[in-house]
């Protein structure tokens, strides 16, 4: 992340990215994140679609079975030597009681890859995400 432009930063991440869980076979659901514009919409679909409930999130289209967890607005702040990508909550899906993460730290943003760390919200561990950019 070494003097990358917070411009060049947030054009890269543009897109659609695919959560990889790196071989948890306890996971059931796809978890995808979009970046378009100033906004991130993450969203679930489970692995043998078709899911014929909707999750109590706001959907654009529910027969496309998408759920719509968490849209969020985002900026990117880059340092001299790290870069951070921090989050203004603007909705979440009523069922949802993951933890919102408002900063998470670049580890990784090149060749398709992302790879984002925070700290965890109990404070004891780091909250890793690692993507793979699939549009």
């Amino acid at each position: 992340m070494f003097l990358k432009s917070e411009k060049k930063m947030k054009e890269d991440l543009q897109g659609r990215w695919q959560r990889e869980f790196l071989g948890d076979s306890s996971i059931h659901q796809y978890e995808f994140w979009t970046f378009s514009g100033s906004h991130l919409y993450t969203t679930y679909t489970v692995h043998d679609p078709p899911d014929q409930k909707d999750d109590g999130a706001p959907d654009v289209t529910l027969a496309d079975n998408v759920d719509t967890i968490i849209i969020s607005g985002f900026k990117v702040d880059t340092k001299t030597f790290r870069a951070y990508l921090k989050f203004q909550l603007i909705t979440r899906g009523l069922n949802d009681s993951t933890p919102f993460y408002d900063k998470w730290e670049f580890v990784t943003l090149e060749d398709n890859v992302l790879y984002l760390a925070t700290d965890n919200v109990d404070g004891t561990s780091v909250e890793q995400r690692e993507f793979l950019k699939i549009e």
